[in-house]
């Protein structure tokens, strides 16, 4: 058990936390009791940039240079991880899903690779039996030239295509135009 001592970070003139090192470590406590500060003391005072931990400083001792921000006991703590707010903003909760990567995090694994690869086998095999048959191929022309002749549009079948002009007028066998008759 590791016991830290806290001086001079926000509202703490003066702490001691124990930490169990390598071991999830849970403070709880109401809001407004210095959780998020003894976090961010324990992270900055490991930080090589010293104005991250000064940044911590009392407001009554924000002019007095002998009052700094310090952390005594983290001799041999190299990282440390902090699931607060700000972790579960940036990681966890996301604009477009739930959990970040969570693709990666619970679907994507060895068994689904296996059966992607299985897949994108199977396509390529549809699409060189496609690309070899002239079958296929002529029939797959026919059909793009038939529905081409019909003036798709937006909202259906264009009046102006074959397909308008040939059923505007009703069944041609039985409604035939005059002067057609013989």
């Amino acid at each position: 058990m590791m016991n830290l001592t806290i001086c001079n970070c926000n509202n703490i003139d003066n702490g001691n936390v124990s930490i169990k090192q390598n071991s999830l470590n849970i403070k709880y406590a109401i809001n407004g009791t210095g959780k998020s500060t003894i976090a961010k003391s324990i992270i900055y005072s490991g930080s090589d940039d010293k104005k991250l931990l000064e940044s911590l400083t009392p407001f009554k001792y924000i002019n007095d240079k002998t009052h700094l921000p310090s952390v005594q006991g983290l001799d041999n703590i190299k990282s440390v991880l902090i699931f607060d707010e700000n972790y579960v903003n940036k990681f966890v909760f996301q604009a477009d899903e739930i959990v970040k990567n969570s693709f990666e995090i619970f679907i994507k694994d060895d068994n689904y690779e296996k059966h992607q690869k299985q897949i994108e086998t199977l396509i390529f095999d549809v699409k060189e039996l496609f690309s070899e048959n002239k079958v296929i191929e002529n029939l797959s022309n026919v059909l793009q030239s038939f529905i081409d002749r019909f003036k798709a549009t937006k909202t259906g079948w264009s009046a102006n295509g074959v397909l308008g002009k040939g059923l505007a007028k009703g069944n041609k066998i039985e409604n035939i135009p005059d002067g057609l008759e013989v």
